[in-house]
């Protein structure tokens, strides 16, 4: 899967958006890792927003805009981690010179 004929619709997509980041040269398994860890990440978000709507309040359990958005917040919270504050980088850069 190296051309964009080889690719589904989303890694064309992938391909188009590091472009429009600059991101010229890059092995080809790397759009597969992305697609893999994009389809994962959903799959692991509406799965949790299923189980969300089954222990939530109602008649029947369907799942809605806020059970993904709450799934996707839990999801992101544990995924991924955000960049020290500055002033912590500040000071590792004090160490790292």
């Amino acid at each position: 899967m190296s051309t964009p004929e080889e690719l589904p619709p989303d890694g064309v997509k992938i391909i188009s958006l590091l472009r429009s980041m600059g991101v010229t040269a890059y092995e080809p398994r790397v759009i597969q890792q992305l697609l893999d860890f994009q389809y994962r990440y959903t799959a692991e978000c509406l799965q949790d927003a299923e189980a969300i709507a089954e222990r939530s309040l109602g008649p029947r359990p369907e799942v809605t805009m806020p059970h993904v958005v709450l799934a996707t917040e839990l999801a992101s919270a544990h995924t991924f981690t955000n960049p020290p504050s500055l002033k912590v980088r500040g000071k590792g850069m004090l160490f790292m010179t």
